[in-house]
């Protein structure tokens, strides 16, 4: 019973992260931004969505692993390694 709830509130939480990440970051990508501050602003905020999202897809993962469902169980691990990567590619100062 622990690992279905931990595979559906993990789950929900993954697609309310997404839904956050694409609807509250889309306005950031619009607007000019003239001071650095701004761009630092903008670029913190994108840090903290791709970090929630890989957070909360590992435990998605790993729920769904434990409840037996392969394929989501993939899915939602591939969801956390892309994250993950853009992340770290965020972190390179060029």
């Amino acid at each position: 019973m622990l690992t279905k709830a931990l595979a559906l509130v993990s789950t929900v939480l993954l697609l309310m992260s997404l839904g956050f990440s694409v609807l509250g970051t889309t306005p950031l990508l619009i607007l000019k931004h003239k001071l650095p501050m701004d761009s630092r602003v903008v670029r913190q905020v994108f840090n903290y969505c791709y970090r929630l999202v890989a957070f909360v897809a590992i435990a998605a993962a790993i729920g769904n692993a434990l409840e037996g469902r392969p394929v989501l169980s993939v899915c939602t691990g591939c969801i956390a390694l892309m994250a993950a990567a853009i992340w770290a590619i965020t972190q390179i100062k060029f």
